[in-house]
Parts: structure tokens; C-alpha cells; sequence
């Protein structure tokens, strides 16, 4: 089971917005709403940026958003995470989390949080996740079909479709739109373990 992080297992949704307004102003370019935001953010993020306008370069860019999303403090887990980990760790699976946070701020927040413990494997400064799903999948010996991965942005389902393993489309408290075919949708993080039981059921 793999997961993203931020918007999955962490609340940044709306941080990550904050990030990307300063990204705008400083380029000046019109902020977009949270709604818009919602619907339009994916990865890679200079593909996203360049289509709104900003030549800025990409050292500029993650200076302007990383200066933004420090004023604020560190997002809190998601309502539920650390049980569902929990749950899914007692039901035998191995975890990991492929994501597009930085690495070095990830393990540290991972640690704070009391979740570093649950994953066998954590790959952070991702932006095209399905190369890192399907190292993955090399590393721990399972086939594609027998890695499940959970993402809360339309890339993700992308990625992991990319990889060939099982997508899981968290739409979470915002309800954020899906662009690209799923296995399956969810809207809490709690029904992850209801799927694992019925895959496990029908093998």
C-alpha cells in the first residue's frame, strides 16, 4: 500500500494553496481561487505554473512558495491517519509513501507526527510519481497488481495508472475532481481497509 502524502495523509490542501497564491502574486499573475485550485493542480508543477502564465524559473518558484507555506505551521495529520495505519499495519500490509514533499522536511514531519514507524519505504521530491511506484514494485517483489495506491490530485491516479498498480482516488473533505480513471474512489481514509478485504476475498 502506498500512499501520497500531502493531502492524503496530511491536511495541506489549503496550505498548498496559500503556497501557490504567493507563487502567483509574485509573478504577477491573478490569484486563483481554492475552488479553482481544486480543480486545476497537478504535476508536474512547471507544466501547471507555465499554463498559467509564469516564466518564472523553478528555483524562483519554489523560493516564493516555500517562503509562503513557512510563515504557517506544520499541517496537522488527517482526521483518522494514524488508525488507519494502524489497521492496515495488524492486516499484514507494507507501506510506503511516494510523494512530491521534500524529503528531508518529510521524514522530520513524518517523526513529529508519530507515523514514521508504519512505512517500509518513503521516497519524497516526486513530481512524476509512476517511475518511483514502479521501483517500487522491483524493490518489494510484488506485481503491480498487488500495490495499491492512494492519491488525493489528479496526477496521482495518472501516476499510478502509469505504473499499472491498483488506484485509490481520495477525495477527501474537499472533494477534489478526478480527471483520470480510478479503482476506486474514496472519501475517507477508513474505507481503505474494506478494499483490501475485498481484493483479499476475490483472489
Amino acid at each position: 500500500m502506498l500512499f501520497d502524502y500531502d493531502g492524503v495523509l496530511v491536511d495541506s490542501l489549503e496550505l498548498n494553496h496559500k503556497g501557490t497564491c504567493a507563487v502567483l502574486r509574485a509573478a504577477g499573475v491573478k490569484e486563483i481561487t481554492f475552488e479553482e485550485f481544486c480543480r486545476d493542480y497537478e504535476a508536474p508543477y512547471m507544466d501547471f505554473y507555465r499554463a498559467l502564465g509564469i516564466k518564472a524559473s523553478r528555483e524562483e518558484i519554489k523560493s516564493w512558495y516555500l517562503e509562503e507555506v513557512f510563515k504557517y505551521p506544520d499541517p496537522s495529520p488527517m482526521e483518522g491517519a494514524a488508525e488507519v495505519l494502524i489497521n492496515l499495519s495488524e492486516m499484514g500490509l507494507v507501506l510506503g509513501i511516494v510523494s512530491t514533499h521534500n524529503s528531508k522536511h518529510l521524514f522530520r514531519q513524518l517523526k513529529k507526527d508519530g507515523l514514521a514507524s508504519f512505512f517500509r519505504s518513503v521516497v519524497g521530491d516526486q513530481e512524476i510519481k509512476s517511475t518511483a511506484i514502479s521501483f517500487f514494485c522491483g524493490w518489494s517483489g510484488f506485481q503491480p497488481s498487488e500495490v495499491l495506491f492512494v492519491g488525493d490530485l489528479p496526477s496521482d491516479i495518472r501516476d499510478g495508472n502509469i505504473a499499472g498498480v491498483v488506484t485509490i482516488f481520495f477525495k477527501g473533505k474537499f472533494g477534489v475532481p478526478l480527471k483520470y480513471p480510478a479503482d476506486y474512489c474514496i472519501e475517507n481514509l477508513t474505507e481503505i481497509a474494506t478494499i483490501v478485504e475485498q481484493r483479499r476475498n476475490t483472489i
